[in-house]
């Protein structure tokens, strides 16, 4: 028996917020994202991840930054 934490379901980069890609382009000189993730938590709440030079970068669901992991 377990609580439900976050589902997260690959998907293409292409199918990230264009403010994503743009964030990425911007702050990491040189990075290609390798895997994206769409999670939506316990709560419902969605997020973004995009996996880069070995982290994960959060956003939010319009694309906004919010936390390297």
């Amino acid at each position: 028996a377990g609580a439900f934490i976050e589902l997260v379901k690959a998907i293409t980069v292409s199918q990230l917020p264009a403010a994503v890609i743009t964030y990425v382009k911007e702050h990491e000189k040189g990075a290609t994202i390798r895997e994206a993730g769409l999670v939506t938590d316990a709560n419902g709440k969605v997020t973004y991840e995009a996996e880069i030079k070995g982290k994960e970068l959060i956003f939010d669901e319009s694309g906004k930054f919010l936390k390297s992991e």
